[in-house]
């Protein structure tokens, strides 16, 4: 008799770890986590950035509505301390929408950081990356207003400033490409001569003043600051529609 009930007992065991096994691996399975983890990726999920206006009025913006700098989150290994360090500008563009745009300045080094575009219009949002490991200095809309161009900087041992200059259809919010290779490559895509001053002529075309002088090597430059600093102009003209 006592055989009989220890060998149920052990049945009773086995059958109870089998339980027990199954449970655990169907929960794991259908995504199961504890309370902490799920807590953890609503906040992920719930983030947003607060920024506050000139007038005190505050916006929200889900993170995850903003691809490139979730992304950029993602690979931190202190988020909340990055999100803390983000920058951001309300920058003063007009346009029939009555759109909000703001420059969003992220990973922050010693001056230096990334930027991106923001345009809020009717509730829809949309983003364009710009500078990266630059300064911003500038933007200026067009007369039309639908595109704009931003001034970024680069320096050196704080005496030799290099800039270039991206310009944004702010209706599409898509980068414009210079018609000229050449002026593309020496103050669209690379920051290689300083630019002291832009304007817009008219909604496709730029004027700016650059060093005149024959190489932008770094001492060259330098004594072109410590000197006159004598500028020639340059004309920029843009593709767009």
């Amino acid at each position: 008799m006592r055989q009989k009930k220890a060998i149920l007992i052990s049945i009773v065991t086995m059958l109870t770890l089998i339980v027990i096994v199954v449970l655990f691996y169907s929960q794991k399975e259908i995504g199961i986590t504890n309370k902490e983890e799920v807590d953890s990726l609503n906040k992920v999920n719930d983030e947003e950035l607060f920024l506050f206006e000139q007038e005190g009025k505050e916006i929200s913006i889900p993170i995850k509505s903003i691809p490139l700098y979730e992304e950029y989150l993602n690979e931190q290994s202190n988020r909340n301390l990055e999100i803390q360090r983000t920058l951001y500008d309300f920058l003063d563009f007009h346009d029939s929408d009555g759109s909000t745009y703001i420059l969003l300045k992220y990973s922050c080094g010693t001056k230096l950081y990334s930027t991106l575009l923001i345009k809020l219009s009717n509730e829809i949002l949309s983003s364009i990356a710009l500078g990266y490991d630059s300064i911003f200095m500038e933007a200026k809309q067009s007369p039309n207003p639908n595109y704009a161009v931003f001034l970024y900087g680069q320096n050196e041992g704080n005496q030799v400033l290099r800039n270039n200059l991206l310009a944004v259809d702010l209706r599409r919010m898509k980068l414009l490409t210079a018609i000229n290779n050449e002026v593309a490559n020496n103050y669209i895509d690379n920051a290689i001569w300083p630019i002291t001053s832009f304007n817009w002529l008219n909604n496709h075309m730029l004027k700016i003043q650059t060093a005149d002088i024959l190489n932008s090597d770094y001492n060259v430059l330098l004594n072109w600051y410590e000197s006159s600093m004598k500028t020639k102009e340059i004309q920029i003209e843009f593709n767009g529609e």
